[in-house]
């Protein structure tokens, strides 16, 4: 008898409907004939087809751990039951063995205790881990015949914080430094510091820094520490402010300016503080005549006033100097060219880049009665254009907003 290959769709049927292993064991005597060939390739393809419906999980009913999912502390050693079975409808596999992949960092891999079999460890690393293959085994030497696989999530959360060191009541002088602080173990913690209820923002660290104190400072503070695994507040701590009186604070302090000689120019401050407040004036840290109040005037400055001006505040707690304002000084304004370009007229003067300045003429010549023409910031160079009318300025100027 000859025998033909059996075409796929027939062998599939084959590997449905033939009990082969008892067909092969049936009869001994069929061990020389061509059929037995057949009946091992069957065989074989048979428990490859097991171990791939297995892996498909239509069947695997996982009873530990349950929904398949489970939370540990980092840290924290711990363990957790595995049991899972398969069926197919004909055969139910309880596992002899197990195996699992893709743990996080720190648990074993299964063991068993008497009919139990456990993962355990202790984790080190936070995250979920979605993707943990566990195998059950049909036999105890992982022979892969036939077995069932599933993916178990197991989620590691930090360890709640715990505050070992509390931060502690303190005593500080006005202009003093101090610095409250906590100490906790727990991972990736995160801070926040509180005055009484309200947040105190970018206050974000382990520790709490007053440079200067000052008597707003006075009051109870805490700090909320926080992470996956919970948070914790701390004991109130108390900061008491002593000593003297501060020192004056500027509420406006001196900008730098470049302006024309011949401009009324000042340079303002202002400042707050306790009892009477005394101003002084400086040029290059050398004490300007007569700059004693809140304002320092030129009435007109002329090319020797530029320099570095500082201003310093005196009061009952000290004396409070402001950064450097510098007063650059140009030349006089003044128009530089007037031409005539078809109907315009165009004026080109020596402006300042970034002040605004007007035109402005008039047409008489003894009473002067000057009339706004064209306004503009400067930008590279200082010009204005204007119609030429036959009313006919006669003369032109250009004045500094």
């Amino acid at each position: 008898m000859r025998f033909r290959s059996l075409p796929p769709v027939v062998l599939s049927l084959l590997l449905q409907l033939l009990p082969v292993v008892r067909v092969v064991a049936a009869d001994a005597a069929l061990a020389a004939a061509p059929i037995l060939a057949v009946l091992r390739l069957i065989a074989g393809a048979t428990a490859v087809a097991g171990s791939l419906h297995a892996v498909s999980g239509a069947s695997i009913t996982v009873t530990q751990p349950p929904n398949i999912q489970v939370t540990r502390t980092n840290g924290v050693a711990s363990s957790f039951r595995v049991n899972l079975t398969y069926s197919d409808g004909r055969t139910v596999l309880t596992p002899q063995l197990y195996t699992a992949e893709n743990l996080p960092p720190g648990f074993d891999q299964p063991s068993r205790s008497g009919g139990i079999w456990r993962i355990t460890g202790n984790p080190t690393q936070s995250g979920v881990f979605e993707d943990v293959r566990l195998t059950g085994w049909k036999t105890a030497t992982a022979d892969p015949e036939f077995s069932a696989t599933v993916l178990l999530k197991i989620i590691v959360v930090d360890r709640a914080p715990i505050i070992s060191t509390q931060p502690t009541n303190l005593t500080a002088e006005v202009g003093s430094s101090a610095t409250l602080r906590v100490v906790a173990t727990g991972g990736n913690l995160t801070y926040q510091w509180r005055k009484g209820d309200l947040q105190l923002t970018g206050e974000t660290s382990d520790q709490l820094t007053f440079d200067p104190v000052t008597s707003e400072n006075a009051g109870t503070y805490q700090v909320f520490v926080q992470n996956s695994g919970g948070g914790i507040l701390s004991n109130p701590a108390t900061l008491t402010v002593t000593g003297g009186t501060e020192k004056p604070t500027f509420t406006t302090v001196p900008q730098g300016k470049t302006v024309h000689a011949g401009e009324n120019v000042s340079l303002i401050s202002a400042a707050t503080g306790p009892g009477p407040l005394n101003f002084r004036w400086f040029r290059a840290n050398e004490p300007v005549g007569g700059g004693t109040s809140e304002q320092l005037s030129f009435l007109p400055i002329t090319l020797g006033d530029a320099g570095s001006y500082t201003v310093a505040v005196t009061g009952a707690g000290g004396t409070t100097t402001s950064e450097p304002a510098q007063l650059t000084v140009a030349a006089p304004l003044s128009i530089a060219a007037i031409t005539v370009e078809g109907a315009q007229v165009r004026i080109v003067y020596n402006g300042i880049a970034g002040r605004q300045y007007q035109l402005e003429g008039t047409s008489g010549l003894i009473d002067l009665e000057w009339l706004p023409l064209v306004q503009g910031i400067v930008a590279s160079e200082g010009m204005f254009t204007s119609p030429l009318e036959e009313s006919s300025v006669k003369m032109y100027r250009v004045r500094v907003l």
